[in-house]
């Protein structure tokens, strides 16, 4: 005999896992170049392009040698803050300007 359920039924399942098949991902407290993918979803370049108007909004950056640290949920929330329109990044040409010297003169 087979049963008909409708749609608005709720249908509980128990499955057994042993503990073993899990695994526990703790949320990293910083990212890096090197996590930054997997962590925020950037690709290195982009995550190093974005650290200077980071640090220009008061963020906080570590450096270790060539390696950038910042802190996920400062990070996150400066992201957040950039797609809501609050604070517009620098383009990368008018960054290379600023760092090279390079301003127009009004005459």
């Amino acid at each position: 005999m087979t049963q008909k359920i409708l749609a608005d039924e709720v249908v509980h399942v128990t499955v057994p896992i042993p503990r073993s098949a899990l695994q526990i991902h703790e949320q990293a407290e910083l990212v890096s170049q090197l996590t930054s993918e997997r962590t925020v979803g950037m690709k290195r370049r982009t995550f190093l392009e974005t650290l200077p108007a980071f640090e220009e909004a008061g963020g906080k950056v570590a450096r270790l040698g060539k390696l950038r640290l910042v802190r996920v949920a400062d990070f996150a929330a400066f992201l957040f803050a950039l797609g809501a329109g609050e604070r517009r990044a620098p383009s990368s040409v008018s960054s290379v300007e600023s760092e090279l010297g390079l301003v127009e003169v009004s005459r």
